[in-house]
């Protein structure tokens, strides 16, 4: 299925390539914002093929082999194995062009990994005796769902209520907020969601 995914790739992509061709380019001379924005769509791209389980060819089968023997992310694989080759032929490229080719493949690599895991997110942890008030504040203020355990405190030896909750990273400090405003006395927990699939987050 690998290899037929990306045959089939390859085959739109190169026909893509001599459609769009003949496309008249944007009207600015701006090389840093071409290498962002080709960074940035490039990868759009690129991830949508590898969350179906295809690829491009190149590198892309190289990256594609070591995450499913090592568990990188496809987009900082790729990113080292264009970076060293760009780095090789820095000589023939210059600076200039050699710096504008790394944003592009740092924009690039952001865009796969964001296409293949989902926005970025934080998982916290709320230890908490007014969790009642604040599963309704978080359910009504933020709209998102909270898991709600039973805990037991090891030095105190009291039960503990213990909420979990994944908020966005822009709902971080609302939900902050929230927990200050109604238990100054509670525990918060702060870990990065490296990869969240559901509602919300993103699409499996």
């Amino acid at each position: 299925h690998f290899v037929y995914k990306t045959l089939y790739g390859l085959i739109i992509f190169s026909l893509a390539l001599d459609i769009l061709k003949g496309i008249q380019p944007l009207p600015f001379n701006d090389v840093f914002l071409g290498a962002l924005y080709g960074g940035v769509l490039g990868g759009v791209g690129s991830g949508i093929v590898f969350r179906l389980g295809g690829s491009l060819g190149g590198t892309d089968i190289v990256a594609k082999v070591i995450q499913r023997r090592f568990g990188w992310s496809m987009g900082t694989t790729m990113l080292s194995i264009n970076a060293l080759i760009i780095l090789i032929s820095w000589a023939i490229l210059g600076p200039k062009i050699a710096l504008y080719t790394l944003v592009s493949m740092f924009t690039f690599s952001k865009a796969v990994d964001v296409i293949q895991s989902g926005l970025p997110a934080k998982a916290v942890i709320i230890i908490s005796n007014q969790s009642d008030i604040l599963i309704q504040r978080i359910l009504k203020d933020l709209g998102r769902g909270v898991t709600f355990l039973h805990g037991h405190g090891g030095y105190s030896s009291a039960d503990k209520n213990v909420l979990i909750c994944v908020v966005s990273v822009s709902e971080l400090g609302h939900l902050k907020r929230i927990v200050r405003e109604e238990d100054s006395q509670s525990f918060l927990i702060v870990q990065n969601a490296t990869e969240v699939i559901g509602q919300g987050f993103a699409l499996e």
